[in-house]
């Protein structure tokens, strides 16, 4: 009966999320580097706008039934707060960065689904029951503090989503398999930012034989900035009276891969996710029939499996026993 999948707490928990360069890479911080954001965005977008057919079989043969009441639930409105495309947005969003993404089911008195609340991915713990199946807990104080389950439900009553997992139980997610690339991009990201915060590199220096006086080395600061500073001043000639020289200050060409590091943490990320690398911002080697050919892919084998996943867990939970009903997400 003991808990499944990545404890809440613990040397497990602690080892599991913490990169080797330092920082905790929990789904929050993740998405702040900016390819495990537009992968997610990107993936739970694309499915969320699709059309989640619900058909009938007649005779053998699937004929469209938007007058069954599946259909408003998930494509129209499956709580009383919450848009369909909001609600499977946001079931997959946790999916990605939590590996598992969890909707209470409601069902009225004939065991007809008539809602599907969404609960935070992050308050839900999942363990073993006396006949080994799934039970979930809902906790109110997930992280830190004294923690009390507010409702506990069987799996027949949970719409979970879950990532590629090896127990089947539980999904994993990409963030902390591979949470050294990520943390590699979320340094790059703070060691650009604080690069500019702090002036970033001079473009060039004035070199003065001699001593200036505080007042003479104002006058020539204000003196240079007026004639060349800004872009309107961009490409004027500068005259230095004797005793003045210039020198360029250039980037150390060792700094310069600071580009191909973020370029390499890119590409490893969106493989990482299944996504194209053109999709999330790095087309330099992508040609418009590559492109093409990546976005098909995309959709077969990245967004088809996604849909597959909503798919099933709705004919396994949703969908009554015996009932001719079955639903597809199209493309």
């Amino acid at each position: 009966r003991s808990p499944i999948g990545q404890p809440p707490g613990g040397a497990q928990a602690y080892i599991s999320t913490y990169a080797d360069t330092g920082r905790s890479i929990t789904p929050e911080a993740a998405r702040e580097a900016p390819t495990v954001y537009a992968c997610t965005r990107l993936i739970s977008q694309s499915v969320a706008r699709m059309e989640w057919r619900v058909m009938r079989r007649e005779g053998g043969i699937p004929v469209p039934a938007r007058e069954h009441p599946l259909y408003r639930l998930l494509n129209i409105e499956p709580n009383p707060y919450m848009g369909a495309m909001v609600w499977r947005e946001s079931m997959l969003l946790d999916c990605l960065l939590y590996g598992n993404a969890y909707a209470v089911i409601e069902r009225d008195a004939v065991g007809r689904v008539v809602g599907l609340h969404k609960l935070r991915a992050d308050s839900v713990e999942v363990s073993r029951g006396p006949d080994g199946m799934p039970v979930y807990s809902y906790t109110s104080a997930r992280w830190g503090g004294s923690k009390s389950t507010d409702q506990v439900w069987q799996a027949y009553d949970i719409f979970h989503l879950r990532a590629p997992s090896l127990d089947g139980l539980l999904g994993e997610t990409p963030i902390y398999l591979v949470r050294n690339i990520i943390g590699v991009e979320l340094e790059a990201e703070k060691f650009v930012a604080s690069f500019f915060r702090n002036g970033a590199r001079p473009a060039g220096l004035i070199k003065v034989t001699g001593t200036l006086t505080e007042e003479a080395l104002k006058r020539l600061r204000q003196s240079w900035q007026s004639i060349t500073g800004g872009a309107e001043n961009a490409g004027r000639v500068a005259i230095l009276e004797s005793g003045y020289s210039w020198e360029k200050v250039s980037v150390d060409p060792e700094e310069a891969k600071l580009v191909e590091l973020r370029s390499f943490c890119r590409s490893q990320i969106a493989a990482a996710f299944n996504v194209p690398v053109h999709m999330v911002g790095d087309a330099t080697k992508t040609s418009y029939a590559s492109a093409e050919q990546a976005d098909a892919e995309f959709v077969k084998h990245c967004l088809a499996n996604w849909a597959s996943r909503f798919e099933e867990e709705c004919a396994r939970k949703l969908v009554r026993e015996g009932e001719p009903i079955e639903t597809h997400i199209s493309f």
